[in-house]
């Protein structure tokens, strides 16, 4: 068969086959190769303006949704964020395209018809070392950079975690790393795969960003911009000041790097002796976390990595308590940067017990942590601040 006619067949295929229930692609193509004609229509669009930026594809936490509002607040830029999801996902965040995982990776349709949109934009942020068009596999590669560039879009990569945390590295900084323990061909699968996308920013020499200041451990040139949450949506009264026992919340959404199993032995074990109430969930939707963390007095975030995420940023917002070992530079930074203290209350392994039963017997001090909580967060991790950390490089 000539090429000209098996491109031709392709064409047909991919055009007709989607047509067919997908049980029955199933049969023709494979699992991976199903979906609907409308799965083929969610492509990102160049928004109306001077400054056109496209984030994607992971959108971890929904911050690649959130700093896209963001930029939208300078003068001139228009935001889109892309994802890829999973349909069997107990879970997704906002964003403004959301396009199925096997689409992204395996039609070819689609990718040439984002392709052909994307040469519209003139900025993109690629996270995580995910590429926004898959080609050469799914990790990012500098040649997938280049055609992007070959498009006239200024390119910059975001980094948000075990992209570019180096697990040997993390190990020598981080005394309770959760590396120590893990498995060791998964360390050295992680390592690999943040060692390649080194490689690969290295070799590139574009600007990077990193969504906690403590991966400028690891990437000491990029730039921090704020991880953010919806003020509105996480504001809640401080608990009441009674004799009410103190409710504790901990979400395990990485239970393995946050030290799960070390905070519930602990939270049950005071549980046990009457002193607090043990939230211990999994598995909850975004849209149910507000009122989740709104009946907590205190949430536990992690105690490993060193860094404090998401989720003390919504429970310091809806005026919890935020308890998360954080690393002491991090700390300087943000003193450094914003003239704040941190009001997150810090906790490792060898020091959660006592923590805990320090702060469940002081309702007038969690009261205080609870504003200072809220003030914080508005003051640092806010949209104005993030917008001035893309300034430089979607408007220079």
């Amino acid at each position: 068969m000539s090429s000209t006619v098996a491109r031709v067949r392709n064409e047909i295929a991919a055009h007709t086959i989607p047509l067919l229930p997908e049980s029955v692609q199933a049969r023709i193509v494979g699992p991976t190769a199903t979906w609907k004609p409308t799965d083929l229509r969610q492509v990102a669009h160049a928004p109306a303006t001077d400054t056109r930026l496209l984030i994607g594809p992971t959108n971890y936490a929904g911050q690649g949704y959130l700093w896209a509002r963001a930029a939208e607040s300078l003068p001139g830029v228009g935001a889109q964020c892309l994802q890829y999801y999973k349909p069997e996902a107990w879970h997704r965040f906002a964003a403004d395209t959301d396009v199925r995982m096997n689409v992204w990776g395996y039609s070819h349709l689609w990718k040439r018809r984002q392709l052909e949109e994307l040469a519209r934009f003139t900025h993109v942020i690629v996270e995580a070392g995910a590429p926004l068009i898959v080609d050469e596999g799914w990790q990012l590669t500098s040649r997938q950079i280049e055609n992007l560039q070959e498009l006239g879009l200024k390119v910059a990569l975001m980094w948000h975690g075990t992209d570019v945390r180096l697990p040997s590295k993390h190990q020598l900084l981080e005394p309770f790393s959760p590396y120590r323990d893990a498995s060791p061909e998964w360390v050295e699968e992680v390592e690999r795969l943040a060692q390649a996308n080194h490689d690969l920013a290295d070799g590139l020499g574009i600007p990077e960003f990193v969504s906690n200041p403590y991966l400028r451990a690891f990437r000491s040139g990029a730039t921090w911009v704020p991880t953010l949450s919806d003020p509105d949506r996480w504001d809640a009264p401080l608990p009441p000041e009674d004799s009410h026992l103190p409710v504790v919340l901990h979400v395990p959404s990485q239970g393995v790097w946050k030290g799960t199993d070390q905070i519930r032995a602990t939270l049950r074990k005071l549980e046990s002796e009457g002193l607090l109430r043990f939230i211990d969930v999994a598995n909850i939707s975004p849209e149910k976390m507000p009122a989740l963390v709104a009946s907590a007095d205190i949430v536990v975030d992690g105690i490993l990595n060193g860094q404090y995420g998401v989720a003390s940023l919504e429970a310091m917002l809806s005026r919890r308590v935020a308890v998360a070992h954080t690393w002491q530079s991090t700390r300087e930074h943000i003193r450094e940067e914003y003239g704040l203290d941190a009001p997150v209350v810090e906790a490792d392994p060898s020091s959660l017990e006592q923590v805990m039963r320090a702060l469940v017997a002081d309702p007038q001090y969690r009261a205080r942590l609870g504003e200072q909580g809220r003030d914080y967060v508005l003051k640092v991790h806010s949209k104005d601040n993030a917008a001035a950390a893309l300034r430089p490089f979607l408007l220079s």
